[in-house]
């Protein structure tokens, strides 16, 4: 099983309730910031949480898998899956992200949805953007369309402008304790072990 299927991780359970609740009862916010200690699945947690959006028939809080929406899969490694669905990431051999990858993110995200449901934005490491690449997020923050949905993960929030950090929500994934490191690790290495 891999980690993208392990969503929600134990620590992160709290979250998945919350996001998936507000989801289902058509109060999810336009965008949302996700910050927390590096390495806890923040990037993993936006990736599933894109996936049960994009579900047309959801179970168990968890997206079906079976489904046309589910079928185009998701790659958490390249960021390609589902049409409806955009991975903005500093690309090789550069420091930042680019403005013109957030021209073609804001492109994006007014076109008409491919399946009919949303369009979603996954930014990683959204404190890598310099100030013209952040002032050019502003506009989509402001003026959201029907449907759109931005998650931004970084470990540096305050890193990020103000005037961003203001138009999204704030969700605080936090670090498990050593016990529930250890648990779940243990699990998951003995599962490896059983699939090698």
């Amino acid at each position: 099983m891999s980690l993208q299927q392990q969503i929600p991780f134990p620590w992160q359970k709290p979250l998945w309730d919350k996001l998936t609740s507000q989801f289902n009862e058509n109060k999810l916010a336009h965008a949302y910031l996700i910050f927390g200690s590096q390495g806890i699945g923040k990037e993993l947690f936006a990736y599933e949480f894109s996936r049960y959006v994009m579900c047309s028939t959801p179970s168990n809080l968890a997206a079906c898998g079976t489904c046309e929406n589910c079928k185009y899969g998701f790659d958490a490694e390249t960021g390609s899956g589902h049409p409806d669905i955009v991975v903005l990431a500093i690309e090789e051999g550069s420091r930042d992200i680019k403005i013109d990858q957030v021209r073609s993110l804001s492109d994006f995200l007014v076109k008409t949805s491919h399946a009919g449901r949303a369009k979603i934005a996954i930014i990683i490491d959204a404190h890598r953007m310099n100030s013209a690449t952040a002032n050019a997020l502003l506009k989509t923050l402001e003026e959201p369309t029907t449907n759109t949905y931005l998650l931004l993960s970084t470990h540096l929030p305050g890193s990020l402008p103000a005037t961003i950090r203001s138009r999204c929500h704030k969700i605080s994934m936090a670090t498990p304790d050593q016990q529930t490191a250890v648990d779940w690790l243990a699990q998951h290495v003995a599962e490896q072990e059983n699939t090698s």
